[in-house]
């Protein structure tokens, strides 16, 4: 059972999560504890018996913590790496019409603000990633 999250959420760093998609992951971690447990649908068990049993934390909270440890990582690297210039490039040109597809950065900006890049401050990242994690757990769970 311990390998099950890190395997899951290899390379979640990377991962711009949109409900649906944490949704997909969620039930994909609870099939695989139901069948690591030997329990099926037929048993009725509750999803919170089966994760108090495991022992697991959820798989979507996992990637979202890993996500914010690698941008903090990012942020406070005291080089200019190439990670930080992709995610401050903008690309020539316009974006197509319709709604825009979620960004990786769009969870900073939504919780820390526009100027996240600039918040090098840990006490203000940790509380901004303990809002954004508790404001999904509220909207999800």
């Amino acid at each position: 059972m311990t390998c099950l999250l890190p395997t899951i959420t290899y390379g979640a760093e990377c991962w711009s999560l949109t409900v649906k998609a944490r949704w997909k992951l969620i039930r994909t971690v609870r099939k695989m504890e139901r069948m690591m447990l030997g329990i099926t649908w037929r048993d009725k068990r509750r999803s919170a018996e089966i994760r108090r049993r495991t022992g697991l934390k959820s798989a979507s909270l996992v990637a979202t913590e890993k996500k914010w440890n690698c941008a903090w990582k990012m942020l406070t690297a005291q080089d200019e790496r190439w990670i930080k210039k992709i995610i401050m490039w903008i690309p020539p040109g316009k974006r197509p019409v319709g709604r825009p597809r979620l960004r990786w950065t769009d969870e900073f900006r939504k919780t820390i603000g526009h100027n996240w890049m600039e918040k090098q401050d840990p006490n203000t990242w940790q509380s901004g990633m303990r809002t954004y994690i508790s404001s999904i757990e509220y909207n999800i769970f």
